[in-house]
Order: C-alpha cells, then sequence, then structure tokens
C-alpha cells in the first residue's frame, strides 16, 4: 500500500512548483503594440524606412515589484518599438517599410528614414494596486540621402490603478508606448507632407 505522507508530500510539491512558476511567469511580460488599424498608403503618399531602434539601457529588464523581483519582457525591447513607430507611421497613409540598419534603409531608397534611440523603459509596481511606467526615446528623421531633418527626444510617463491579481503590465506598457509613437509618428507626418 502506498504511503499516504509520501503522497501527501509529492501533492504539495507539485502545487509549491505551479505557484513558483505562475509566479515567475507573471515577471515576464508581453509586449504589446498599441492596436493597429489596416490603413492603405494614400496615392503619392512619401515614404519612410523605420530603422530598428537602438536600444541604450544596458539592461534587459523593464522594470520591478514591489518585493524586488524584476519584469523581463518576452520579446526585445527594440523591436518592440520600432515596430510601434513603424504602424503608428502607417495610421497616417504613410509608404512604411522596416530595415535592421541604415544601410539597409538605404538600399530601399526612401524619401525619409526613421532612426531612434530608446532611453528608458521602466515599469514599477508602486502597490498591489498601482502600476507605474515610464519611456523615453529620441527620435531622429533623416532624408533619404541621410541628411538629418529633425532630432527630438519623446517621453511618457503613466500611473495607472489596477486590479490586484490581473495582468495589467502588458496594458500599462502598450499605452506608455503609444504616449510615445503618436506623437513621433504625428511630427514625422507634419515633416514628409
Amino acid at each position: 500500500m502506498a504511503d499516504p505522507r509520501g503522497a501527501r508530500r509529492l501533492l504539495l510539491l507539485i502545487i509549491a512548483s505551479a505557484l513558483f512558476l505562475t509566479a515567475c511567469a507573471q515577471n515576464v511580460v508581453r509586449l504589446n503594440n498599441p492596436s493597429s488599424q489596416t490603413v492603405i498608403a494614400k496615392t503619392g503618399a512619401p515614404s519612410v524606412c523605420v530603422v530598428l531602434f537602438e536600444d541604450k539601457r544596458n539592461k534587459s529588464e523593464i522594470g520591478q515589484r514591489r518585493n524586488g523581483d524584476l519584469f523581463l519582457p518576452r520579446s526585445s525591447v527594440d523591436d518592440w518599438i520600432s515596430r510601434a513607430m513603424a504602424d503608428a507611421l502607417a495610421k497616417y497613409g504613410l509608404v512604411v517599410t522596416y530595415a535592421h540598419d541604415l544601410e539597409q534603409a538605404k538600399q530601399s531608397n526612401p524619401n525619409y528614414i526613421a532612426t531612434g534611440v530608446i532611453e528608458e523603459v521602466w515599469l514599477k509596481e508602486s502597490s498591489l494596486t498601482s502600476l507605474t511606467c515610464s519611456m523615453r526615446a529620441t527620435v531622429s528623421l533623416l532624408r533619404g540621402n541621410g541628411t538629418h531633418v529633425f532630432k527630438n527626444t519623446f517621453t511618457a510617463s503613466l500611473s495607472k490603478r489596477v486590479i490586484p491579481g490581473t495582468d495589467s503590465a502588458p496594458d500599462v506598457l502598450t499605452e506608455t508606448l503609444g504616449d510615445i509613437v503618436q506623437p513621433a509618428a504625428q511630427k514625422i507626418e507634419q515633416t514628409a507632407r
């Protein structure tokens, strides 16, 4: 006959492992882009190539919980922000492409090239019911030949009440990202007109 204490220990070990894995999973954050609609480029619209932004944060974590655990991104921060920038530009009806570096962008012969430097992405669990996020990125617009048009730093911060136990981190990050890429895309669109 099986030992009931051994079975109970095994069950407790399984439950403890499941709770540990759930806690770890909540520290890995999905990076979602702000909602994007499919927009067809306007006839005669200028072309903009978005180059993969450079992540100058020198760290892999994107925030911290109250208990000191770190928030880690499920995917790359530089690609997340760059693609969100491309999506935001496409909403204005521009012809948008994406490149991994400046040389690749120039080869596609666009009217403009958008580059960027990510300086800050930080999500903080201030309390059981509050998340705060801050972001900063410098966006540059170049002509297709590489000459500078403008360079601006865009910042955003958001404090949001959340329901305890819900996975609100992706939503707070996404909303804050939208507050960075929308004004940057608007400035690029106005300049490119």
